[in-house]
This record gives structure tokens, C-alpha cells and sequence, in this order.
């Protein structure tokens, strides 16, 4: 055991001046999105979180599209591959976020039903809009499926601001966001306006999924945003907790996973998710039997 554990960090350690860039901006993904949603669990808004990072895909597409329709000279100026599909992507997100949060607000439809439209066009729309170029199944791939490889320093940096930012964040405001998370209908009576607050938390949300999903892509970017709170959610009962333990759950699955992947040839994200999936089965099992314990 020892041995193999000597042979992937040493596999890992020999990879890292290529390939630190990605692993880096991975583990910076996964505790960024981890702390936003735990919101997204503890409110039972699993699809909503799913329906925002398809919208992004969408954003990512339309990025894309447009830098393919640019003269050659321009889109490479602009770093096609980068900055205008990152910025389309952020902004469809927040879009998206800020429609299911505000129309809830409102009254207007269900929250399922807008979710669901919201989901199914960005589905479509990342298709169309790919359809046509040279490399549009690839594309599609990329997006649905996750590859941190293309990662670039930028990236790292990038994320690393805004993991700061989203753990700032999360600390000075932990008393509204546990309030939020634990029963919005309470927030009246504690002084907690959710009028402004649910926008605020949809821009955070939409800003998270929206950077990370033309990086990590959809798979990683989602994983990150439920595996680890739901893995904390089954260790913590208090949220507040919750908010700690989750994304350094994230992190310590993105670490063993890349490792792991390096060392077996396997895809990064996809090894890393796998490992965030079997945390909440292996604390289900731990309940189910501490249940059976009780009851004898």
C-alpha cells in the first residue's frame, strides 16, 4: 500500500511542472462551487443548480459562435478560446439564475417550470449553435463531458481570486446565508430581506457556474456544486457546518482524484467526481446501519 501510494505521488509530482495549471484551477473550482451549494441542497434546488450550469454551456456556445464569425486576425486577438466565451458563459448563468430567482419572487409560474424551460433551451440552443463549425463535436463534448488539461495559468489565477472572494464572502455573511439556507420563510422575522438577497445569491451562483463551466466543464462544474454538499450535508446536520466541511471535501477529492487519475491514465474531473459520488453512499450506509443499531 505504501509502495503504490510512494508510486502515484511520485507519478504526480512528475507531471506537475506540465500540467499544474489544471490542477490547480480544478481544486479551485471544486471549493468555489462547493460553498454555493450548499444553498443549493439545503433548499432542495438540486435541478436549479443543473438547469443555471446548462444555461452557461449555452453562453460558452454562443462564445464560441461569435468568435468563429469574427475575422481570423480579430478572434485571435480577442484570445478567442478564452476571454469571449468565458464572459458569454458568466453571463448566461447569471441570466438564468437571476430568472428562476426573480420569477419565484414574483409569483410568475412554478420554479420547476421555469427551471425546466430554462434547462431544455440551453440543451437545444449549445447544440445549435455548435452545430455548424469545424469542430462542433468536440466542442460539445468538451462542455458536456469535463477536461481541466486545457487549463491555462490565467485560469488559476482567475479562480483563485474568486475562490477568495466566494470564502470572504461565505464568512462575513455565513448568519444571512444559514438563515437562507436553513428556512427562508424565517428570514422576515430576523430582519433578513430575501427580496434582496435572492438576487445577490443568484448573481454569486450564476458567477461561480458560469467561470468554471468553460474550464472544467458541465460535469465537474455541476459535480462540484452538489457532491460535496450533499456528502456534508450526511456528516454535519448544522449548515453552518456544512459551509465548512464541503468544500474541504471538495478539495480533498479533487487532490486524490487528479493524483489517481495521473497515476492510472484516467480522465481528471470524471475520477474526481466518482470519488465526491461514493462519499454520500458510504455516509448513507454509515446511517442506515447506525439506524439498525438504534432499533435493537
Amino acid at each position: 500500500m505504501i509502495a503504490w501510494l510512494l508510486a502515484v505521488a511520485g507519478d504526480f509530482a512528475e507531471t506537475w511542472p506540465l500540467l499544474w495549471h489544471g490542477w490547480i484551477a480544478g481544486w479551485l473550482i471544486a471549493v468555489t462551487l462547493a460553498l454555493p451549494g450548499v444553498l443549493v441542497v439545503a433548499r432542495e434546488q438540486i435541478f436549479i443548480g443543473a438547469a443555471v450550469a446548462q444555461a452557461s454551456t449555452v453562453g460558452v456556445a454562443a462564445g464560441m459562435w461569435l468568435v468563429a464569425a469574427l475575422p481570423a486576425e480579430e478572434a485571435h486577438g480577442h484570445d478567442a478560446g478564452s476571454a469571449i466565451p468565458g464572459a458569454f458563459a458568466a453571463l448566461a448563468a447569471i441570466a438564468a439564475a437571476l430568472a428562476i430567482s426573480c420569477g419565484r419572487r414574483n409569483g410568475r409560474g412554478s420554479p420547476e417550470s421555469r427551471t425546466g424551460w430554462i434547462w431544455l433551451a440551453s440543451s437545444a440552443g449549445t447544440v445549435l449553435l455548435l452545430s455548424a463549425s469545424p469542430h462542433g463535436a468536440h466542442g460539445i463534448e468538451r462542455l458536456i463531458t469535463s477536461s481541466l488539461l486545457g487549463a491555462k495559468s490565467g485560469d488559476a489565477w482567475l479562480f483563485a481570486g474568486l475562490a477568495a472572494a466566494t470564502v470572504l464572502l461565505a464568512l462575513l455573511l455565513r448568519r444571512p446565508l444559514t438563515v437562507l439556507a436553513i428556512d427562508p420563510s424565517l428570514a422576515a422575522v430576523v430582519g433578513i430581506d430575501r427580496r434582496r438577497w435572492e438576487p445577490l445569491i443568484a448573481i454569486w451562483l450564476g458567477l461561480c457556474i458560469g467561470l468554471a463551466i468553460r474550464v472544467s466543464g458541465l460535469l465537474f462544474a455541476f459535480g462540484c456544486l452538489v457532491l460535496p454538499a450533499l456528502a456534508a450535508r450526511g456528516l454535519c446536520r448544522e449548515v453552518r457546518t456544512q459551509f465548512i466541511v464541503a468544500p474541504v471535501l471538495a478539495l480533498g477529492a479533487g487532490v486524490a482524484g487528479f493524483a489517481l487519475a495521473n497515476h492510472h491514465d484516467l480522465p481528471p474531473a470524471q475520477v474526481a467526481v466518482g470519488l465526491l459520488c461514493a462519499i454520500p453512499l458510504v455516509t448513507g450506509v454509515i446511517g442506515w446501519l447506525r439506524g439498525i443499531a438504534g432499533r435493537r
